[in-house]
């Protein structure tokens, strides 16, 4: 999961372990290129990814993405940004992710949204 604020990446790392996830967080797309290399061939398994779409002055969802499917190219990586008319947010699959969620959401719709992917 990466987020640039900090009280929306605690927020959504509660939230989603609430709900039953295990989850890393990161506060930069390269964070998480990162990770998942040092990882690589750990057997560590990773089951999704959530990203915002933008991270100032760091990588974002639209950046990352294109690095973490190489790795996991048909593992599900949501999109969340605050700017619903961007055409990513409106077409995700597009742009190489599953689904996307505006922000500001509720646990609900978290939840609605994973659980058409995970069973948990």
């Amino acid at each position: 999961m990466v987020d640039d604020e900090v009280v929306i990446l605690e927020t959504l790392q509660e939230t989603l372990q609430s709900l039953g996830y295990t989850v890393i967080s990161k506060q930069d797309g390269q964070d998480v290129i990162d990770y998942v290399r040092s990882e690589s061939g750990r057997n560590v398994e990773i089951k999704g990814f959530i990203f915002d779409l933008t991270i100032p002055g760091g990588l974002g969802g639209k950046d990352t993405i294109r690095e973490i499917r190489k790795t996991y190219p048909s593992t599900p990586v949501f999109v969340t940004s605050g700017y619903a008319e961007d055409p990513i947010i409106a077409d995700p699959v597009k742009y190489g992710f599953t689904a996307s969620i505006c922000k500001p959401f509720q646990k609900k719709e978290l939840k609605e949204l994973l659980s058409r992917y995970y069973s948990v």
